[in-house]
């Protein structure tokens, strides 16, 4: 195994940020990298699915504020859009790390987090961009399928209606 997620705690995750993650273009592949990256940062199960999700739909729906931070990092709603559909999750991770290295020092940095994705998702915005080397290494070794048999399951268990609907009953 390469992430530090297990396959249950990445089941319970994707019941939390599978459907929006889908509808913003994402793959299973980019959102597993992610959710993989998340864990180790501490981030783990529906926590780091309810996680993603926020920061995700912070980023493509920015407040005023959000919006003001993020240009103050060089980047416009429309470059996040477009960074997030050209390089996935990663790609738009990697722009906010080199915005915010524009940045004083970490207390700066982290009050820019607080105010672009609200103080309840900074720990989630922190583990991406901290672990965005492993972010994008586990996205490569995930699409190239050198975790193979065990996604291709995963995929196929998790795009099963039946499945979530099952999944939601055992934990209602």
């Amino acid at each position: 195994q390469e992430g530090a997620a297990e396959t249950s705690q990445l089941a319970e995750s994707y019941l939390q940020v599978g459907s929006p993650a889908r509808q913003l273009g994402f793959s299973v592949e980019q959102v597993s990298a992610a959710l993989e990256a998340m864990a180790f940062g501490g981030k783990t199960g529906a926590e780091a699915g309810v996680a993603l999700r926020n920061v995700l739909t912070s980023l493509v729906r920015p407040t005023n504020e959000s919006a003001q931070v993020l240009a103050q990092l060089g980047l416009s709603q429309q470059e996040v859009a477009e960074k997030m559909r050209t390089g996935g999750i990663a790609g738009v991770v990697e722009q906010l790390s080199i915005g915010l290295q524009r940045l004083g020092g970490d207390t700066e940095r982290a009050a820019a987090l607080a105010r672009i994705f609200g103080k309840e998702n900074l720990a989630a915005a922190g583990a991406l961009i901290n672990n965005l080397d492993k972010l994008e290494e586990l996205q490569s070794k995930i699409q190239s399928g050198s975790q193979g048999a065990a996604l291709a399951q995963a995929q196929t268990r998790m795009q099963s209606l039946s499945e979530i609907l099952g999944r939601l009953k055992t934990a209602a």
